[in-house]
């Protein structure tokens, strides 16, 4: 229940108390707690009930007994990436690709020629096997498609992508530590590892405003889930689409894109 209630005692309203709640401090010295008074985004005062019952505030809610607990935090979070995987193709938890052939299909119908198409949170043991290259390059009608494994180590392209980064020329240069995956018909589409660096050259460095909206996409995510800070462990390592703001790691990296 929720409702207003004015200044008392000369104070001015706080603008939220909570009661009835369980409140998990983690403080030793008050390892527990039914109530909390929040004002301008800041936590004021926690205890019993009694004691923050005559806090003027505008608005009082009674949580029902419900769980209040500190704000999570993530000690290694790639927030940039999973903000630009919210604007992809989500392919987490497909049953069979069918229906992934069928949602490369949809997003490839509302783009222009020879747009790339980008996939995120594919797994291929839910699947029943990897995605074909021929089914990617019928679904898509010509458009280049980079399908991205949940993993975060695999990513799966079609012809028209192969073809625009040089592998099916043979002039692509697979960075160490990657490999094009083939077989005895050539390459399957498959790229492990920092061969998957063939496809992001062509598309970083990311603009600013871009990586902005990642971050704020992530953010409004974050906040539903109770994440309250994270350490972007991709900072300084190249690895947030090498933007202006990205330092590089090294000085042959010193130009965004490099």
């Amino acid at each position: 229940m929720t409702h207003d209630n004015g200044p008392r005692r000369g104070l001015p309203p706080l603008d939220l108390v909570l009661s009835g709640a369980n409140i998990v401090t983690l403080d030793p010295h008050t390892p527990a707690a039914s109530s909390i008074a929040i004002h301008q985004g800041r936590i004021l005062a926690v205890g019993d009930a009694e004691e923050l019952a005559d806090l003027p505030a505008r608005h009082r809610i009674d949580l029902g007994g419900a769980t209040v607990v500190p704000g999570f935090g993530d000690a290694h979070n790639h927030m940039a990436w999973y903000g630009l995987a919210l604007e992809e193709i989500d392919l987490m938890g497909m049953a069979d690709l069918e229906t992934l052939y069928e949602a490369v299909a949809e997003r490839a119908a509302t783009l222009p020629p020879d747009t790339l198409v980008i996939g995120s949170g594919y797994d291929d043991t839910t699947l029943g096997g990897t995605p074909d290259r021929a089914r990617l390059d019928s679904a898509a009608h010509g458009r280049p498609v980079w399908l991205k494994h949940r993993s975060g180590h695999i990513c799966m392209v079609n012809t028209p992508l192969l073809d625009r980064i040089g592998v099916l020329a043979g002039s692509a240069t697979v960075p160490e530590g990657g490999v094009v995956v083939t077989d005895e018909n050539g390459p399957t589409g498959v790229l492990q590892e920092q061969a998957q660096n063939l496809v992001v050259a062509l598309v970083t460095p990311y603009p600013l405003h871009t990586l902005e909206d990642a971050i704020a996409r992530a953010s409004q995510v974050y906040a539903t889930e109770g994440l309250t800070h994270v350490t972007e462990c991709g900072i300084g390592a190249g690895w947030v689409g090498r933007s202006p703001s990205n330092w590089p790691p090294t000085s042959d990296a010193s130009t965004p894109g490099a």
